[in-house]
């Protein structure tokens, strides 16, 4: 009997040993799941990629010169008309980008001026022929999108030489 009740104690203290040992668990699962998409990008199209406002003849109050997306170039200023002489000259035209990135996702276009002509001479009104924003039609990485983006030049009449000033155009999603 004392036999029996050591083996029943060794047992109870190993049942309790165990369900000291004994964890209760649990298991959820998940997915981890990522789009991977094309970079934006933009680059120069051509030669063409400046905005070229050409020669001009400037009038005694100066004016100003607007380019279109279109390449088209208009004047206001009395005076104030595109150089046609024999001399050669500059064909004004819009300055022309290739986009590219993802399709089916939203790019959004800003073109500003980042360094002015010279004191009196202004640069703005910088137009994007894709206005402000453009989703990429086709399926995966497409790229070779035209973006030209127009502009207008503002100067005194008392403006001559060469004006020179920087653009950025900037794509992002």
């Amino acid at each position: 009997m004392k036999n029996s009740i050591k083996a029943l104690v060794v047992v109870a203290l190993l049942a309790i040993a165990g369900m000291a040992n004994a964890q209760s668990s649990s298991t959820a699962n998940a997915t981890a799941n990522a789009t991977i998409v094309c970079p934006v990008s933009i680059i120069d199209a051509t030669t063409l990629g400046n905005l070229e406002f050409g020669t001009i003849v400037n009038g005694p109050s100066g004016g100003t010169a607007t380019v279109s997306t279109t390449d088209v170039e208009t004047f206001t200023g009395v005076g104030v008309v595109g150089y046609t002489g024999s001399v050669s000259h500059a064909t004004p035209h819009a300055a022309d980008f290739l986009i590219g990135g993802q399709a089916g996702f939203p790019i959004s276009i800003t073109a500003t001026s980042i360094a002015p002509f010279m004191v009196g001479a202004t640069l703005g009104s910088l137009t994007s022929s894709l206005g402000s924003s453009v989703t990429l039609t086709g399926t995966g990485c497409v790229s070779g999108t035209v973006l030209d983006i127009g502009g207008t030049i503002t100067f005194p009449g008392t403006t001559t030489g060469n004006l020179v000033g920087n653009i950025q155009v900037v794509v992002s999603y």
